[in-house]
C-alpha cells in the first residue's frame, strides 16, 4: 500500500510583516489599524516547554508604518520592539527605517542604533538621530531640509520560545518622538500549530452473509483489512532546527486499541493483528495479540511504525456469526520528556459490518394446550426470500422446530402463517424464544407473533423486534 501520509518537504514560509497604515500629519495619536500578511511564522505546539531556539536563513521581519516625523538636533526617534508569550531574542535584532526628503522626494533607509535590550530579553530599544537620517539621504538634504521618517522594520534572525505554546505570540512596535508623543502598533507575530495528528484511512465496509448464518463476509472471506491508522507530522510547525517537526522528536511510543462487537467472531489469538501500511493482511504477519471483551490493545508501538501507518487486519473464525456494527480504533501517544502531544484519536470507525438479511426476534412465545400459537412472516419485496428460525430456551426446557417453523421461503409480495401449536414442540415449560433470519431487505420484511384462545376467540399480538 502506498504511504499517503508523508508531507511534502521544502522550506516553510517563516516571515511575517506586521504593517499598519498611519496617516501623515502633525497629530501623534496612536493608530490601531493593522494589516496582516497571508503567511505567518508557525511553530509546533508540541515543542518542549523548557525552551526552543528558532532560526531563519532570512529574517523574521517586524515592520510597521508610522506617523511622519522629522527629528531635530535634540529630538531623536526611539523605537521599542517587544515580544510576549515567553519569547526572547537570542541574538541582537537590527533595524532600518524609511526616510524621505520632503524637498526632492529621495528615499533612503538609515539604520537605527540599538541602545537597550536585545539578546536574552524580550525587548529591544532603537534610537534614530537627525544625523543618521541626513547621512543616509546624503546630497539630497540641506541643513533646512531634514528627511522625514515613514516607518521602521526590525530584522530578527533568531529567537527562543518557552511555555506551553498554547496562544499566539504577539509583537509590538512603539514609536517615541522625543518628548512629543508616542504611538504603537501590535499584532500576532508567531502562531503555535498542531504539528502532529492522527487519522485513519478507513477500510471498505463489509457485509456478513445471511446464507450460512453470517459466519463469512461477501465472497466467503474470513480475512478483513479494516483500514490504516497513522500519526504523522501534518503542518508547517517548525522544530528547533528550523525544519518541520517530526513524530520521532515529539513521541516516545504509541498504543492502539481496536474494538467492536464484530471481534466476538475473530479467533482469540491472532484474530486482530497489525502490519505496515505497505504490507498485506496475511495470517502470521505483523504484530498479534489476544482479543478479550471485544477489544485488543497493542502497546509500545514505535514512532516510526505509527508514522508510516499500520493496517489493522481481522481474521474471523468462519464458524461464529459475525455481529453487525463498527470496528473502531483508538490511538494514544506518549510524548517525549518535556514535549506535549495530544491524545491522538478516540473510537474512530475503521469499517462497518452489516448483515445482508433481516433478523427478527420473538422474545417469548407460548404453546399451551387449548391455545393457537402463530408466527406470521411478511415479504413485501419483489423477489422471494428464504428464512430460517432458531429457538432459544430456558434451562431445563428443550425446544424443537419442524416444517415451516424451522425454515421456508417467503414468496414475493406474500405472507406465511406458521402454526407453532403443531410445529413447535417443547419438553419442559411450554414456552421459548425465536429468532428468524430472512434473506431479504429489512424495509420489506415484517414479523408478528399471535396467540389465540381456541374456546373464547380472545387473542394477543405483538410485532417481532427487528435487529
Amino acid at each position: 500500500m502506498e504511504n499517503k501520509f508523508k508531507q511534502p518537504s521544502g522550506r516553510k514560509v517563516l516571515c511575517l510583516a506586521i504593517a499598519a497604515a498611519f496617516s501623515t500629519g502633525a497629530s501623534f495619536a496612536a493608530h490601531a489599524a493593522l494589516t496582516l500578511p497571508a503567511a505567518s511564522i508557525a511553530i509546533a505546539k508540541e515543542l518542549p516547554t523548557t525552551g526552543t531556539a528558532l532560526t531563519s536563513a532570512g529574517f523574521y521581519n517586524i515592520a510597521s508604518a508610522s506617523t511622519s516625523f522629522t527629528p531635530s538636533a535634540g529630538q531623536n526617534l526611539q523605537v521599542t520592539v517587544t515580544l510576549d508569550s515567553g519569547a526572547k531574542f537570542t541574538t541582537n535584532p537590527s533595524m532600518t527605517c524609511s526616510a524621505i526628503s520632503p524637498n526632492t522626494g529621495a528615499s533612503a533607509y538609515p539604520g537605527a542604533t540599538m541602545s537597550f535590550g536585545g539578546a536574552g530579553l524580550s525587548t529591544a530599544i532603537f534610537t534614530l538621530t537627525q544625523a543618521q537620517i541626513t547621512a543616509a539621504l546624503g546630497a539630497a538634504v540641506t541643513a533646512l531640509d531634514v528627511g522625514a521618517i515613514k516607518g521602521c522594520s526590525a530584522q530578527v534572525s533568531a529567537l527562543s520560545v518557552t511555555g506551553t505554546h498554547a496562544t499566539s505570540l504577539n509583537a509590538s512596535m512603539t514609536y517615541s518622538y522625543g518628548s512629543i508623543a508616542t504611538e504603537s502598533v501590535s499584532g500576532p507575530y508567531l502562531s503555535y500549530v498542531k504539528s502532529l495528528s492522527a487519522g485513519i484511512v478507513a477500510g471498505n465496509d463489509a457485509v456478513a452473509q445471511v446464507s450460512g448464518g453470517f459466519v463469512g463476509l461477501t465472497g466467503a472471506v474470513a480475512l478483513l483489512s479494516a483500514g490504516v491508522v497513522y500519526y504523522v507530522a501534518n503542518s508547517s510547525g517548525q522544530s528547533a532546527a528550523g525544519g518541520a517537526f517530526s513524530v520521532t522528536a515529539g513521541t516516545t511510543s504509541a498504543s492502539l486499541t481496536v474494538a467492536g462487537n464484530a471481534l466476538t467472531a475473530v479467533t482469540a489469538t491472532g484474530g486482530v493483528y497489525l502490519v505496515s501500511a505497505a504490507g498485506a493482511c496475511v495470517v502470521g504477519n505483523g504484530v498479534t495479540g489476544t482479543v478479550a471483551n471485544n477489544s485488543i490493545t497493542f502497546s509500545g508501538l514505535t514512532p516510526d511504525a505509527i508514522d508510516g501507518g499500520l493496517t489493522v487486519c481481522t481474521q474471523f473464525t468462519g464458524t461464529t456469526a459475525i455481529p453487525a456494527g463498527a470496528i473502531t480504533a483508538t490511538l494514544a501517544v506518549t510524548p517525549n520528556a518535556g514535549y506535549s502531544a495530544d491524545t491522538a484519536m478516540s473510537s474512530n470507525t475503521l469499517v462497518n459490518i452489516s448483515h445482508n438479511g433481516t433478523t427478527l426476534v420473538a422474545p417469548l412465545v407460548n404453546v399451551p394446550g387449548g391455545w393457537i400459537s402463530r408466527l406470521v412472516l411478511v415479504n413485501r419485496g419483489s423477489s422471494a426470500a428464504a428464512y430460517t428460525v432458531t429457538a432459544v430456551s430456558e434451562v431445563g426446557t428443550t425446544v424443537s422446530l419442524a416444517g415451516a417453523a424451522g425454515s421456508g421461503t417467503l414468496a414475493a409480495g406474500s405472507n406465511v402463517v406458521v402454526d407453532l401449536s403443531t410445529d413447535m414442540t417443547t419438553v419442559g415449560s411450554k414456552r421459548g424464544s425465536l429468532q428468524v433470519v430472512v434473506d431479504g431487505v429489512s424495509a420489506n420484511v415484517d414479523g408478528l407473533y399471535q396467540i389465540v384462545n381456541a374456546a373464547t376467540g380472545s387473542l394477543s399480538n405483538y410485532t417481532l423486534i427487528n435487529k
